[in-house]
């Protein structure tokens, strides 16, 4: 039995959004697939944007719901989108990605030592 490559089913409203992603997964080594108007094309794994997931959403709900394997559905959302009503619906998370703060190099170190001012101030006379 040869091994098939991974067939990904991506929609994207936006033709730039579209252009890279499909780029970026083909370059990986996957084949990719577009969403008909109509309908849920087969595939191993979806990744939708909001307008598409709105329009097609349950459809592909429904069909992750009557696999007998696990079937991953992504949104990409936007930085200010929120999370918990795709999750809900029944979207699957790769996880929350976020730019991680700068660790402290020198967590337990003195403050600096107060340097001498080069000038003193004089009191009016």
């Amino acid at each position: 039995m040869k091994n098939k490559k991974p067939v990904i089913a991506a929609a994207f409203a936006n033709p730039v959004d579209r252009k890279l992603v499909a780029d970026y997964l083909s370059g990986l080594g996957y084949d990719l697939v577009e969403f008909p108007w109509d309908g849920v094309p087969p595939a191993d794994l979806f990744i939708l944007d909001v307008p598409w997931a709105r329009r097609l959403g349950r459809q592909v709900i429904e069909l992750k719901k009557r696999t007998d394997v696990f079937l991953p559905a992504m949104i990409a959302l936007g930085s200010r989108d929120p999370v918990d009503p795709w999750l809900d619906a029944g979207f699957d998370s790769p996880g929350i990605w976020r730019k991680k703060a700068r660790p402290n190099t020198r967590p337990f170190s003195r403050p600096p030592a107060r340097r001498p001012c080069w000038w003193t101030p004089t009191p009016p006379s």
